[in-house]
């Protein structure tokens, strides 16, 4: 990801921030021992 000429773009295409985003919102829905 560090070669990627649009790092953030990479990111946000990857999932991780909509993962992020639902795990912060959703609270324990995420496997944290729902």
């Amino acid at each position: 990801m560090g070669l990627d000429a649009d790092p953030i773009g990479a990111y946000r295409r990857s999932g991780w921030a909509e993962k992020i985003v639902e795990e912060r919102v959703g609270g324990q829905q995420a496997g944290w021992g729902a």
